[in-house]
């Protein structure tokens, strides 16, 4: 079995198990995944180091999808697809953004997902000379999306929009 699909029957699992555990063991994980002890312990020092891991490739990828729609260049700002590409990438990986947030209330999932918004939102030329409504905006649109996925991100679509809408559209410049 190659590092990929190791890493990806690791990753599926923990995602499975944390949606119903608080606490997922290394035993547990590796019997949902059909693995060793030895081999978890080949590709990751701790569970900690994958949670880590899993966190932080969520977010990235979804800077990097959200990302793109924002020019600090040309003080460029597409709202309409930022917001829409940052709700499609949860929808798309909504059991993830579940088991981070509904069901474990993943405090340090959180508080990296606003840091990744704000620096983003720093970008923008309403943020650039004030970090700190880059911040709290953040931390709003966290908020936001957090209740959203609760709450069924499908069914509260219209209502997601609205509100960033409301939230960014001052920021365009």
């Amino acid at each position: 079995m190659s590092t990929e699909d190791v890493d990806t029957r690791l990753k599926q699992s923990f995602i499975r198990l944390y949606s119903s555990e608080h606490k997922v063991f290394v035993s547990a994980l590796c019997k949902d995944a059909g693995i060793s002890r030895n081999t978890f312990y080949e590709h990751y020092a701790s569970m900690d180091s994958l949670v880590s891991d899993i966190r932080r490739e969520i977010l990235s990828d979804l800077m990097d999808y959200t990302g793109q729609y924002i020019d600090p260049e040309s003080d460029g700002f597409d709202l309409d697809r930022y917001i829409d590409s940052g709700l499609e990438y949860i929808s798309a990986h909504m059991e993830e953004f579940r088991a981070f947030i509904v069901d474990n209330h993943d405090e340090d999932f959180s508080r990296m997902w606003s840091h990744r918004i704000s620096s983003n939102l720093r970008k923008l030329p309403g943020c650039r000379q004030d970090p700190v409504m880059a911040e709290m905006l953040s931390y709003a649109l966290v908020g936001a999306l957090s209740y959203a996925v609760r709450m069924g991100l499908s069914q509260n679509m219209t209502s997601a929009k609205a509100f960033f809408k409301n939230a960014l559209g001052g920021l365009k410049g």
